[in-house]
């Protein structure tokens, strides 16, 4: 029986141990991109100008947010200016600022989905309450979470080299640590994070890859490769000699590709015609790839595509539109997770439980139209206190501001006969 000339060759099977790998398939070659924190950085923050920005832009505004220490006395909240708290991570230590130490938290989390912070002092000063001086952050691709019996790990374990082996266990009642593990939601494992680039990683790819074929087209004069024709004094096609064919290749090579050569007109000896080759379909669609991915990206990070300056994006009407969903729904809520761990595992450290830290959100210029909206509604309200309006406002309560304030211009049409207005036009009964 013949066989079909153009069969598709059967799909090679994946090994069991890389069954977690995403595979791009271009013109027959396939691109791996493996599910680990150094491929991550590598072909995701470091190779693609997308999920870069998408990182830095979310890191740089999580580690702007504004920190205050706060402390609770009953029903009475005070504001503490001064404490070693503050210090600590005003420095976390000598080679980062508290700014610097976010940013750094903030990108491996979401480079990787998985940050490490380690405190100084004996692997059971935790367990003493005794406040560390320093805080520093551990090579997250250099930290493996031994897995322990429960959901708590046995210890971390830190190889940032060949020569160096840290062990720091983990208090199998409590979970508490040294080391304070951020990660996000993995339903594939309770013991590690799952990197925002995981269910993008695809989408980066075909970026990266689209990246490479407008190298390779700027190369070639900036538009899709012409064809050579030989003909002959017939006017028939004709065929090179091996010798002639090296020599026309190297030639072109050399002479008439690459972005410095653009422009130069090509030379032909006799028999040769040059076929110009236009751009196709497939090529055009395969340009609008590119972008639609890069807007994946964005929205795997929950960045804005506008702000990602990702062109030919439309979804929100305007510019602050896009900056109050940016800071509200992620950059705060990034901020939140980083502030909630620090509240659990490093306060309780220093031995005073009123204490507690949280993010000034009335300083974020992005959200005033947020909290405009949220005043005139609580100001309209009709059914609430002064003193409610002013704790939904985040305010303390007032002398007198507990009764309801109704209008009272507006009576019931059959008891007009029964009211008088006063001299400054109040009602009297």
């Amino acid at each position: 029986m013949k066989l079909w000339p153009f069969k598709k060759q059967r799909a090679p099977v994946m090994p069991a141990q890389k069954k977690s790998m995403s595979y791009l398939m271009l013109g027959g070659s396939a691109t791996r991109f493996t599910h680990d924190a150094r491929a991550y950085a590598a072909e995701g923050y470091c190779a693609n100008a997308v999920a870069f920005t998408c990182i830095n832009k979310i890191a740089s505004s999580v580690s702007s947010l504004d920190i205050k220490l706060m402390q609770q006395n009953g029903d009475e909240v005070e504001q503490i200016k001064d404490h070693p708290i503050l210090d600590l991570l005003w420095t976390p230590n000598p080679r980062m600022s508290w700014q610097e130490f976010v940013e750094s938290i903030t990108s491996w989390k979401l480079i990787a989905g998985n940050s490490y912070i380690v405190r100084n002092g004996l692997s059971d000063a935790y367990k003493k309450r005794q406040p560390p001086t320093e805080l520093n952050i551990l090579h997250t691709p250099d930290v493996k979470a031994e897995k322990g019996a429960g959901n708590i790990p046995r210890h971390y374990e830190y190889r940032p080299n060949s020569e160096s082996h840290i062990i720091y266990p983990v208090d199998q009642l409590t979970g508490k640590s040294n080391v304070l593990h951020l990660r996000t939601f993995n339903p594939q494992s309770t013991w590690v994070g799952m990197s925002p680039m995981q269910p993008s990683a695809y989408s980066v790819d075909i970026f990266n890859e689209g990246q490479n074929y407008n190298k390779a087209l700027l190369q070639n004069s900036g538009r899709p490769s012409g064809a050579l024709k030989v003909v002959g004094a017939d006017g028939q096609p004709q065929d090179l000699t091996d010798e002639q064919f090296r020599r026309l290749k190297e030639e072109i090579d050399s002479q008439y590709t690459g972005s410095g050569n653009a422009g130069r007109p090509l030379i032909l000896e006799g028999g040769l015609d040059w076929v110009e080759m236009s751009m196709s379909m497939k090529d055009m669609d395969f340009k609008e790839s590119i972008l639609v991915n890069a807007r994946w990206i964005a929205g795997c990070f929950g960045v804005p595509p506008q702000l990602a300056n990702i062109p030919g994006e439309s979804t929100f009407a305007n510019w602050e539109q896009a900056q109050e969903s940016f800071w509200g729904d992620t950059v705060l809520m990034h901020g939140k997770s980083i502030i909630n761990a620090l509240n659990r595992w490093l306060i309780p450290q220093f031995g005073d439980e009123s204490l507690y830290l949280c993010i000034d959100e009335d300083s974020i210029p992005a959200l005033e139209a947020r909290r405009k909206r949220l005043s005139d509604r609580v100001g309209e309200s009709t059914f609430m206190t002064t003193n409610e309006k002013r704790a939904v406002m985040g305010m303390d309560d007032v002398d007198g501001g507990d009764s309801v304030l109704i209008d009272a211009g507006k009576i019931p049409l059959d008891l007009v006969d029964s009211v008088e207005l006063n001299e400054v036009g109040t009602t009297n009964a």
